[in-house]
């Protein structure tokens, strides 16, 4: 990427520091006029200093795979991209030797919401700040956003789609501006995505996000992926204004519900060791989601995965990097 910043919010979705929201709005205007910005979020129990590391590796082992393809298999590589990292705090404390941490698993329900208040406040902040910047220069060139979201991560990307649909489509809104918006290629790059497999359904948390035109998702799945499996369902006992407690399934294990295939006419496919894009497409005209099955990736991976979580974590593959090129960029 040509240039990657972070930015640290508080647990209310928050921007503490201002300059950094500034720099959000210059880099959608010259001299930069990046063709593609890239949007991070993290999961649980992730600390600052864990989440940076997490960001830098994952660009930079991105790029390197992108730079290994064919340029016949992804026609619309970035001719130039930012990146953001959200630093939200999911954890009780940042501080490792802090003994609050030992009440870590309790908070999976706090978190859980608190995922879906960074999205709907600072992520959705930093969108408009992007869009608004550069809709207004003349002859306005379009961009593409791909946003990429881990486990809770998801939620706070998702949330932020949702209400960006609300507030654009609000009294008052310029028709300018919620044209340009909805007529933007949008990715939505969902790894292991801990949130119910329904909540992109019509009633679902964030079914706004199907009312988006150029909007893409990219869902992975795995059977090998235990804390989705297992303590997804599990946590909701934490839940004490559930009616059904054990009763959720995640989509990043048990995949989207057929009502929302439909609403996407998604597609799906298997992810082999060793995947690599071809000219071929990776979905047919007119879907807007792929379901990738990354099991088999995952159960030959040496990626030291716990008898609970199992490889919930495991995303940091040569394999998901090509898929994410292959569907961002073809």
């Amino acid at each position: 990427m040509d240039q990657f910043i972070n930015i640290p919010v508080d647990h209310t979705g928050l921007i503490g520091d201002l300059r950094l929201a500034s720099l959000v709005s210059e880099a959608m205007i010259a001299p930069f006029d990046f063709s593609d910005v890239f949007l991070y979020s993290h999961g649980w129990w992730t600390a600052a200093t864990d989440a940076m590391s997490d960001y830098s590796r994952f660009s930079v082992e991105f790029v390197k795979a992108l730079s290994t393809i064919s340029p016949a298999a992804i026609a619309s590589a970035p001719r130039s991209s930012f990146g953001i990292g959200v630093h939200w705090p999911s954890t009780l404390s940042d501080d490792a030797h802090n003994a609050l941490n030992i009440f870590e698993p309790l908070s999976f329900y706090q978190m859980e919401k608190r995922s879906d208040v960074v999205g709907q406040n600072a992520v959705f902040a930093l969108m408009q700040l992007m869009y608004q910047a550069r809709e207004q220069i003349a002859d306005t060139p379009m961009f593409r956003l791909t946003l990429i979201g881990h486990s809770f991560g998801c939620k706070v990307v998702c949330n932020a789609l949702n209400r960006l649909y609300e507030e654009i489509n609000s009294t008052g809104t310029p028709e300018s501006y919620r044209s340009f918006v909805m007529n933007m290629r949008v990715n939505v790059v969902l790894l292991q995505a801990c949130f119910e497999c329904s909540a992109l359904d019509a009633r679902g948390s964030y079914s706004n996000l199907a009312k988006f035109p150029q909007l893409h998702i990219l869902v992975t799945r795995s059977d090998l992926d235990l804390a989705l499996k297992n303590l997804f369902p599990l946590a909701e006992y934490m839940n004490v204004l559930s009616l059904n407690p054990g009763s959720r399934q995640a989509l990043g294990w048990a995949g989207p519900t057929d009502t929302t295939r439909s609403a996407f006419s998604s597609a799906s496919m298997v992810i082999e060791p060793g995947y690599g894009p071809t000219a071929d497409s990776l979905m047919p005209e007119g879907s807007r989601m792929l379901v990738a099955d990354i099991t088999p990736v995952h159960r030959v991976s040496n990626f030291p995965a716990s008898p609970l979580k199992g490889h919930h974590s495991d995303i940091f593959l040569n394999e998901i990097y090509r898929l994410i090129a292959k569907f961002a960029f073809s």
